[in-house]
């Protein structure tokens, strides 16, 4: 990937096009009209055009920016002056380096660390979840008599062991508050890093090392490296009453093995977040899935929160003011480390 310098953009035409998709029926993905006019205002010269626009084909040679989270690979021949991909919260894995890699002239960034915190707040409420289990159970306890049978069969967090997969920008947010709890954790993640008194282990070991954990928590993005990376092997060798807790991509688990594993060890469970009404057509799976006893699944709701937005289009604006000055963009992706989550 190329690195900006001073003027490298002073080609460009003052009134250049960006495109995005941020046209949704979800509010996390739909550019609210507050934000649209704070671009005009901020951004005057600026064609902002959506994915959806029926005169899209005249602004064609004028797209230089992308701005969005479903960018798709034949944009590259639509779109041949494209210079800039900005991903919101998701996207970049849908990208190959292999795409980009002759793009002397393209940079990629994306909204790094945006939404960290909200999905450690989720992740958070199913980690104490998997010990009170209150959402688990799906009931609603009217004494403490009542609850006295899920007490006894409840877990303490701390004689449990707990393996975090991947070491991205969520996992480095949570570590603080597992330390503070005295909770005992390794990650694992094919990234050059150490880790005073934590263990991190190349993905290659999973399967030596799965059944050492009694909790699991995903969150990787999906690329060609994680994929599936949870399969029969994998499920085979976990303890029977373990807790998967996924924030991350639902693509690192093979689904088929995921529902078998689930149906067989009526103990084990699963807390998810994910896209299930999206996913109905395409990955039947993962409705039958979350329809299980031992599952609990919400809406894909980890990434979002309030002031989403404003931040989002703070990075984003931010970003655009730099390199209309062909400066050196802020949180730029590179795709050579992306196999090493």
């Amino acid at each position: 990937m190329p690195q900006s310098k001073k003027n490298q953009h002073s080609d460009l035409n003052s009134t250049f096009a960006i495109l995005t998709d941020f046209q949704s029926n979800l509010s996390m993905f739909d550019l609210p009209d507050k934000i649209k006019k704070k671009f005009t205002k901020d951004f005057p010269d600026l064609n902002l055009k959506f994915v959806s626009d029926t005169d899209l084909y005249k602004y064609a040679d004028n797209i230089i920016v992308y701005w969005g989270t479903k960018f798709k690979g034949d944009y590259f021949k639509k779109y041949k002056n494209l210079r800039w991909i900005h991903f919101g919260s998701v996207g970049v894995e849908k990208i190959e380096y292999k795409q980009i890699k002759n793009k002397k002239e393209l940079f990629i960034t994306n909204s790094k660390g945006i939404n960290s915190s909200s999905m450690n707040e989720l992740i958070l409420l199913y980690l104490f979840d998997s010990s009170r289990h209150l959402i688990k159970n799906k009931t609603f306890f009217k004494s403490r008599k009542d609850y006295e049978f899920t007490f006894s069969a409840s877990k303490d967090l701390n004689s449990s062991k707990i393996l975090i997969l991947g070491y991205g920008s969520v996992t480095r947010k949570l570590l603080p508050t597992l330390k503070t709890l005295n909770l005992k954790f390794d990650i694992m993640s094919n990234q050059k890093v150490t880790l005073k008194k934590i263990n991190i282990y190349k993905y290659a070991k999973l399967e030596k090392i799965i059944s050492n954990y009694d909790i699991i928590i995903n969150n990787l993005p999906v690329n060609r490296v994680t994929k599936e990376i949870f399969d029969i092997n994998i499920f085979k060798r976990l303890k029977n009453d373990s807790c998967i807790i996924s924030c991350g991509r639902h693509g690192i688990f093979n689904l088929k093995s995921l529902y078998k594993f689930l149906y067989k060890n009526k103990d084990s469970f699963l807390y998810i977040d994910a896209p299930i009404f999206e996913q109905q057509i395409k990955s039947n799976e993962l409705v039958k899935i979350s329809k299980m006893k031992n599952v609990y699944l919400s809406p894909h709701i980890g990434g979002y929160f309030k002031t989403y937005w404003p931040k989002q289009y703070q990075i984003f604006s931010d970003n655009l003011k730099i390199f209309m000055k062909g400066q050196k963009l802020k949180n730029q992706v590179s795709f050579k480390k992306r196999n090493f989550l």
